[in-house]
């Protein structure tokens, strides 16, 4: 029968709920007073009108409006209208929590002061001003168990629903879930996917067993030993990572736990979203790549390497690109005297110049932008700001570098990064750059394709240039990295698309391996490495250990919730296809010709020992190249990059 109206309360819509919770309270009101006086007095204090609550009320008669009797009458309708003021019937009850109690607490305090005098003003004389602090501790709990029991009620409701469709046929619009974490942010969590009907959950999962058999809000907690059974039995669709402060070693052991069990994985956000109080379930994120690196996220060690950006005349080019606008936004924070930035897409320079004009706006810096649209190729557009512009440092990321679309661009490959590199190179020395860094690739090392083999020739081109540089204190330096996570073109993202179509996920090669990094990590090491460069050093970034890319498939198919395809699980969800590797593609990428690191004082940033020039005449490749660029010669100019650049097995 309880179940039965609580159904119906639920199922009201929101004003009929809001119009309800005000008439109960309304006779809750007028029952408290009546129990305050009643324990006053020590005995059943029923007060005695001497009319109907409508003749008081529209008689006219004014004796009867005052005294005792008018004081009952009015001080619940009083009493509601404080609360309403206080915002009691604007929350939705399944979400309170401990501030919603606070805000009943003050309203109940108002209430009672507001009673004191009505006590005054309707002559309600000889009566002991007791009544009104009894009155308030009354008030109090009752209307605060009123809204607990609704709550309880609501959640009672949702459990049962739930061991129903685990045990009879499960609601396909539901999904039950766990929450690993009995914690303040497991507990916010749970309060907030009350609301959603399309989860439900079903337990805690922690690692502390001083908690195992507990329960919060009714719902139990496990031992995260018996994660497994719990899963198969309570037919959980997803586990969610509630513990926003934990360690990347101990996220990372649970997400492979997770992984073998075949199981979507959510997290929770940061830990600062939890202090304010505000989860909600559209703050869930699936799992990216980023939580499943083998190592430690890179953090910051001092900002001593501000020097060359703070009140400097910064140029970046390729800003609009995945490194050039994460660029922008990590200069910008050292304040620039000005920012120059350079792409040749209308549109990404459009995007990148919207999102730091409103940095500039929220951070009031005052840093003036100029936008120069255009190519690094194109040598008169080059040296025209760098006349115009008194510029400190350079960043150089403008590169295009999708190898298997450079294979059938050579000459556009070999204008934009080679030429375009030698054409930035020069201005830089001419117009007396005091700092430039030139963002390289490990693709540059004995390169096997078309993007590696102009790669390494900007690097070359930088190389010979410096030996032009007679005096002064200049950096002029090459920075070198593998693959960066969720850049245009990565392999990351279009697994994600593929997961999203249903797949196939397409991979080259089981043995395929590759070094991953963050792109804001990335950034942050190329600026950092200003503090230890001398001029003409090449800089490697740790970048960890390399990562097999048919791994990242696998995890990112069973982090998704689905299942893989194969021989041994033919009616699985998602089949990983192997293509074969294509042309300009190596198995594993090398980050050194001579292979040896030299450490820095940096813990994350290694310089490469000697590695020499380029053995044959650069003036002559360059004059070779240059006319194959004039005479569109697609052919000889892939010849040719096979012949001289290359290495042949």
């Amino acid at each position: 029968m309880i179940n039965k109206l609580a159904t119906l309360l639920f199922n009201m819509s929101r004003v009929e709920k809001k119009v309800f919770i005000i008439l109960f309270d309304l006779l809750a009101l007028f029952v408290c007073l009546v129990l305050a006086f009643s324990m006053r007095y020590g005995y059943l204090y029923i007060p005695k009108f001497e009319t109907d609550i409508i003749n008081i009320i529209f008689s006219g008669n004014k004796y009867d409006l005052y005294g005792l009797n008018a004081f009952f009458i009015i001080s619940p309708i009083v009493g509601v209208t404080i609360f309403f003021c206080f915002g009691l019937y604007q929350s939705i009850i399944r979400f309170i929590n401990f501030s919603y109690f606070l805000k009943i607490l003050y309203a109940v305090t108002t209430y009672s002061i507001v009673l004191g005098s009505l006590m005054f003003l309707l002559t309600v004389e000889g009566e002991p001003r007791s009544v009104l602090f009894i009155n308030l501790l009354v008030t109090f709990i009752l209307i605060s168990a009123s809204r607990l029991s609704v709550r309880s009620l609501y959640l009672n409701l949702r459990r049962k629903k739930s061991s129903f469709s685990i045990t009879k046929e499960k609601d396909k619009s539901e999904e039950n879930v766990l929450i690993y974490g009995a914690g303040e942010a497991g507990n916010q969590l749970a309060q907030s996917l009350v609301s959603n009907s399309n989860f439900c959950v079903s337990g805690f999962i922690d690692d502390n067993l001083n908690l195992e058999n507990k329960f919060i809000n009714g719902i139990k907690i496990s031992s995260s030993k018996n994660i497994s059974q719990l899963i198969k039995r309570k037919k959980i669709a997803k586990v969610i990572i509630a513990i926003p402060s934990i360690s990347f070693t101990r996220r990372k052991e649970i997400i492979n736990s997770l992984q073998i069990l075949g199981i979507e994985v959510l997290l929770v956000p940061s830990i600062f979203k939890i202090l304010e109080g505000k989860i909600v379930f559209e703050d869930l994120r699936k799992l990216n790549i980023n939580d499943l690196l083998g190592r430690e996220p890179i953090k910051r060690t001092d900002n001593s390497f501000q020097e060359n950006i703070s009140d400097k005349v910064v140029l970046v080019t390729g800003a609009g690109g995945s490194i050039g606008s994460e660029l922008c936004k990590q200069v910008m924070s050292f304040k620039p005297k000005k920012i120059i930035i350079f792409d040749i897409s209308e549109y990404f320079l459009y995007k990148i110049n919207h999102e730091i004009i409103n940095l500039n706006s929220k951070n009031h810096t005052g840093i003036e932008i100029i936008t120069i649209l255009g190519s690094v190729a194109n040598k008169l557009l080059v040296n025209s700001i760098f006349k115009k512009y008194n510029i400190n440092t350079v960043f150089h990321s403008a590169a295009y570098k999708h190898v298997p679309l450079l294979e059938d661009n050579v000459i556009e490959a070999l204008r934009n990064n080679f030429i375009g590199t030698e054409n930035m190179v020069e201005a830089s020395i001419d117009n007396n750059v005091e700092s430039f860094i030139l963002i390289s690739t490990d693709k540059a090392v004995n390169p096997k394709g078309i993007m590696g083999s102009t790669k390494y020739l900007s690097e070359q081109i930088l190389k010979a240039n410096i030996k032009n540089i007679k005096n002064g204190n200049y950096k002029y330096n090459i920075v070198r990295f593998g693959n960066v996570l969720g850049s245009s073109g990565s392999v990351v993202p279009l697994f994600q698309e593929q997961i999203k179509r249903g797949g196939p996920l397409t991979v080259t090669d089981k043995k395929m391996m590759r070094y991953f990094m963050t792109i804001s990590e990335a950034v942050q090491l190329v600026i950092e490495t200003h503090t230890i460069a001398e001029n003409g050093d090449i800089f490697i970034l740790d970048m960890g250990d390399p990562v097999s890319i048919y791994d990242i498939a696998k995890k990112m198919i069973t982090l998704s919730g689905m299942t893989i395809k194969d021989q041994e699980n033919p009616n699985g969800d998602i089949e990983i296809v192997i293509t074969g590797i294509r042309e300009g593609e190596k198995l594993e990428e090398e980050l050194t010709t001579g292979g040896k690191l030299l450490g820095t004082s940096h813990p994350r940033i290694n310089k490469a020992a000697h590695e020499g020039l380029f053995e044959g005449n650069l003036d002559v490749l360059k004059e070779e190249i240059n006319k194959l660029i004039k005479n569109q010669d697609q052919i000889e100019a892939t010849r040719l990059i096979r012949e001289k650049i290359m290495t042949l097995d």
